[in-house]
């Protein structure tokens, strides 16, 4: 392959992506369709599954196109590394998107990993893995006195985020370091409270029933300095496996942090699930 041929490759399916991009934002199934191979498989924006198949891809670009109104879309950056007849492309995006009563817009920025191959028409899509770019996590520190350092702040974060991962993998030892005797635990689900004992113990039943920690996020925290007192209002994201099915636990909480020394101990927490 020549110089020329490549450019020329890169051009092409660059161009198909600006195609991609322009048919859904005239909501063109056809062209849609067109893009992309019947042995499609890959990950839309939203999927929560393996996507296999052009007749499934096109089940979820319907629910794209019932559920966001593009208007606008610009490239940020796109990188395409050739192997032949195959083209591995890379790209980030920013897309415009207008709100169902068309009053106002917002952009999202989006990245893609997705698989071309070279057919007899050109170019055309036999993979993606596409998903929108999460907003960077928040902490929003309400006025109060005294405030945190940075490095207070850090360490805390830290704190919590060891908390939740030791309750999750069962880590009992590392729980019994991180919480006061005097911890009162409300959890989603459970009417009864747990204090030290009772937190311990659903911890190792969850870990010994096989369960096991994928991912843990805090999309928002809000921090709220009480001397040696620190309240944290956050929402989480949790996805476990068990026995091969994942459970994903989305929700809200309060947290209560005091201070011991240069510790950080977790005294109690209020959480609510929303799904």
């Amino acid at each position: 392959m020549t110089m020329t041929d490549a450019a020329s490759d890169r051009e092409q399916i660059v161009g198909h992506i600006h195609g991609l991009f322009q048919a859904y934002m005239r909501g063109d199934r056809d062209t849609i369709r067109r893009g992309h191979t019947a042995d499609w498989r890959g990950f839309p924006v939203r999927a929560r599954r393996l996507i296999r198949g052009l007749d499934e891809y096109m089940v979820e670009a319907d629910t794209i196109l019932a559920t966001m109104r593009s208007v606008g879309y610009r490239l940020i950056d796109v990188e395409i590394d050739l192997h032949g007849d195959v083209a591995i492309v890379y790209y980030l995006a920013e897309c415009t998107l207008q709100s169902a009563d068309s009053s106002a817009t917002h952009d999202i920025a989006i990245r893609s990993v997705d698989v071309y191959r070279r057919e007899p028409s050109g170019w055309n899509q036999c993979g993606s893995n596409i998903c929108v770019v999460p907003d960077p996590p928040s902490v929003t520190v309400t006025p109060s006195r005294p405030e945190l350092s940075t490095a207070e702040r850090a360490n805390l974060l830290s704190c919590r985020e060891r908390v939740w991962r030791a309750w999750f993998c069962g880590d009992v030892a590392a729980l019994e370091a991180l919480l006061p005797e005097q911890v009162i635990a409300i959890d989603p689900g459970v009417e009864a409270w747990a204090d030290r004992g009772g937190v311990l113990a659903r911890s190792r039943a969850f870990a010994d029933a096989g369960n096991r920690l994928i991912s843990l996020e805090f999309p928002q925290t809000a921090m709220q300095v009480l001397g040696d007192a620190v309240v944290l209002y956050t929402t989480f994201r949790v996805v476990t496996e068990l026995a091969g099915k994942r459970t994903e636990r989305v929700g809200r909480g309060t947290e209560t942090f005091i201070r011991r020394g240069d510790r950080w101990l977790n005294s109690g927490w209020h959480l609510e699930r929303e799904r």
